[in-house]
């Protein structure tokens, strides 16, 4: 059965669901390779967007071409010339002719291009012009076109697809373009009218169609605004809707009056700052109604967040449940645990670090205590939100980092509580507008204010030439007994990019520059036992430096 340009009369989500086996052009076997490309439907044929455009829009003669310049040809292959210079450089030509003159196609070391090329070939080139003994389009772009399609695209803007080998850019496009023919119109405008002509937006069906085949740059152009804006009034919405659902939800009202507050206070052997105060103020608020908190505290390292945590958790335990802190990795988890035991010296708080480290005598102990509520307190990894682990009475969840956690592990572990109130940390700086796009179901907190007596940080920028002098100056502070990150891009040399790589720069620091110090090496490829050890050794003072890609913050 073959899906034909269908009636009106259906109802636009009966005839978009059905399935892309039976397009004209698909078929069974051709519809296993679009399932691999996660198109199962017919509306996800029309939603299954290019990935970028070749400008087919002013196809110019070969007399045209200017040395230096770039030039977008049609023409004919007229010979095909493969060679191996003195040098062993291998060269291909392909010599394309029009009516107007003759360029030879030139690409070095790429000897299987040979065979994609025909004496006859309808090519499209696109590239730099050059000039040896004649003139040359130097490893162009090229695509090699059918004769019924030499009219069809000149002068259009062609889309590119993310494809697989299984399926060529012509049979894929010439499916495609049947699709958006047939069934574009049955896609329904999920925008009011009102919103459509205030944002001054193309029309749903239209943007669709010039999202495929582009009329031109300016059509182009409104489809993709179009498109953005239709995904993000989604995600908003969806966001409003998660944010109602929670406020909907009934949690647990804390009592945090001056007696609990006072108690707290005891513990903490510093005066807070006015932002820490503020900020304190507002988890406060949400602990006492009858809500279940959702709240996003931001500020850079150092800035006092996790005292901010600690007063929730105290006040939460206080009112006789239990809290949970969760941190990416053991060391933070580590460092948490080791902090916060200085709050509880005085205090008759029960708290436990559960990590994948935890033995299995200690765990099965502390697993036992937990659910019996007898531990007050966990501080953790991924391992919090194993089935294993049951709570007594969970009242508040603290999330470390939470960017380095899935959503599903976060309701995981809230999920081992009856709504308890969630507050999610993190020192990544997030604007105000990101904020409220990514975060829509959750109330924002920042800490904007640092500590008194914290070391102002400074950055310097070097440049290249004064490269020595930076070394030179890790050297001095590394001999004050500090130690020293050095921070790179890339894992592994990168042929697309022209960016150093921590493996190969550790290497030649060890060597070269810093031959007398310890070296580490730390990134996202290793193992996580080996991350870890490598983030212990260096705590530990077993290295001088610690060279890493940004998997270290």
């Amino acid at each position: 059965m073959v899906i034909n340009k269908p009636t009106m009369d259906k109802p636009p989500h009966s005839v978009l669901n059905q399935p892309v086996q039976y397009l004209k052009g698909v078929g069974p076997k051709r519809s296993e390779t679009l399932r691999r490309l996660g198109i199962h439907t017919i509306y996800d044929m029309l939603y299954y967007f290019p990935r970028d455009y070749k400008d087919r829009t002013r196809i110019q003669k070969i007399s045209e071409a200017k040395l230096g310049g770039e030039i977008t040809i049609q023409g004919k292959v007229l010979g095909v010339n493969s060679r191996v210079a003195r040098n062993r450089m291998h060269i291909l030509e392909v010599f394309v002719g029009d009516e107007t003159g003759t360029v030879a196609a030139t690409w070095f070391n790429q000897p299987f291009l040979a065979k994609k090329f025909r004496i006859g070939d309808i090519l499209f080139l696109h590239g730099k012009v050059g000039a040896y003994k004649y003139l040359q389009l130097l490893s162009p772009e090229f695509e090699i076109i059918s004769e019924d399609e030499v009219n069809v695209k000149g002068g259009e803007i062609i889309p590119v697809y993310p494809l697989t080998e299984s399926i060529s850019h012509i049979h894929f496009r010439k499916i495609m373009r049947d699709t958006v023919n047939s069934f574009s119109d049955y896609i329904e405008e999920i925008l009011p009218e009102k919103i459509i002509r205030r944002n001054q937006l193309v029309p749903l069906k239209s943007a669709l169609k010039d999202i495929h085949f582009p009329k031109s740059f300016d059509c182009l152009k409104d489809a993709k605004y179009r498109l953005v804006y239709n995904e993000l009034f989604i995600l908003e919405i969806a966001m409003a809707l998660r944010s109602r659902c929670i406020k909907e939800e009934r949690g647990i009202s804390f009592r945090v009056g001056t007696n609990v507050d006072s108690h707290i206070r005891k513990l903490i052997p510093f005066n807070l700052t006015g932002a820490q105060e503020r900020v304190i103020n507002e988890i406060k608020e949400d602990m006492r109604s009858d809500k279940p908190m959702n709240r996003l505290l931001q500020g850079d390292v150092g800035s006092g967040k996790t005292v901010v945590a600690i007063y929730a958790v105290l006040a939460a335990i206080a009112n006789g449940y239990q809290a949970a802190l969760m941190a990416p990795t053991e060391i933070l988890a580590e460092q948490h645990y080791q902090t916060i035991q200085k709050y509880l010296a005085n205090s008759h708080v029960r708290a436990c670090l559960l990590t994948g480290k935890t033995n299995t005598r200690q765990r099965k102990s502390e697993l036992q205590q937990i659910a019996d509520g007898n531990i007050n307190l966990v501080v953790g990894t991924h391992a919090l939100i194993e089935e294993a682990v049951n709570f007594k009475q969970l009242g508040l969840v603290v999330v470390d980092e939470q960017h380095k956690f899935g959503v599903v592990q976060r309701l995981k572990l809230k999920e081992k509580g009856t709504c308890p109130d969630m507050l999610i940390m993190t020192a990544t700086p997030i604007p105000r507008t990101l904020s409220l796009t990514v975060f829509g179901d959750l109330d924002i907190s920042v800490i904007d204010e640092m500590p008194p007596g914290r070391t102002p940080i400074k950055t310097m920028l070097v440049p290249k030439d004064d490269e020595k002098e930076a070394y030179n100056f890790i050297q001095s502070e590394i001999k004050k007994g500090r130690q020293a990150f050095i921070v790179y891009p890339l894992v592994e040399e990168s042929k697309v990019f022209d960016l150093k790589s921590a493996t190969t720069e550790a290497k030649r620091l060890q060597n070269e520059v810093f031959p007398a110090l310890k070296i580490g090496l730390l990134h996202g490829q290793m193992k996580p036992a080996e991350k870890e050890k490598a983030m212990s050794d260096f705590k530990e003072r077993q290295y001088d430096v610690l060279v890493s890609t940004i998997i270290i913050e």
